[in-house]
């Protein structure tokens, strides 16, 4: 967490990490946090929605945040998500992750929770399946799908997430 330490500390934190196999990711809240992350190598950033000081979340503040982050750093969007909508959110601004806490933990059904916001990403998956007219990459696809979700082909097909008369 970048703000609990100053730059040297960062830093050196950053380097130790690095130099043992380890790739750290440097957490921020606002500017002055980022500005301090992005003096070390870190390669990725995980941007908190929730103030520490207060715990209010503000996924849009998170997200205006990313967006100033240099494109060759991964980013992760931490806290406040609770929907779909909330990773669109991150992923419009430039996420390439999210970090679901608060959700699962207080869910009777993880299971359940997961699936509707892995949604979000089903819906990519399919918008990219639609510009592949190889039979091959979309078998390769479906089953990293598979692979990555235990969701079955045939129900992705049958929720119209994929249209396999217009992919093959």
């Amino acid at each position: 967490i970048a703000r609990i330490v100053d730059d040297k500390v960062l830093k050196s934190f950053v380097n130790f990490a690095q130099i043992n196999g380890i790739e750290p990711v440097v957490e921020v809240y606002n500017e002055v946090d980022l500005d301090k992350a992005l003096r070390t190598d870190t390669r990725i950033i995980g941007v908190n929605a929730r103030d520490l000081d207060t715990f209010e979340i503000d996924v849009n503040k998170a997200a205006e945040l990313i967006k100033e982050i240099p494109s060759h750093i991964s980013v992760i969007g931490f806290s406040g998500i609770s929907t779909r909508q909330d990773i669109e959110i991150y992923k419009k601004a430039g996420a390439k992750a999210v970090l679901v806490g608060s959700t699962l933990m207080n869910t009777k059904d993880i299971p359940g929770t997961i699936k509707e916001l892995k949604q979000t990403l089903f819906r990519e998956y399919s918008r990219l399946c639609e510009n592949f007219q190889n039979k091959s990459k979309v078998e390769k696809l479906i089953n990293i799908l598979k692979e990555e979700s235990q969701v079955d082909a045939i129900q992705l097909e049958e929720g119209g997430l994929f249209n396999f008369k217009t992919m093959i």
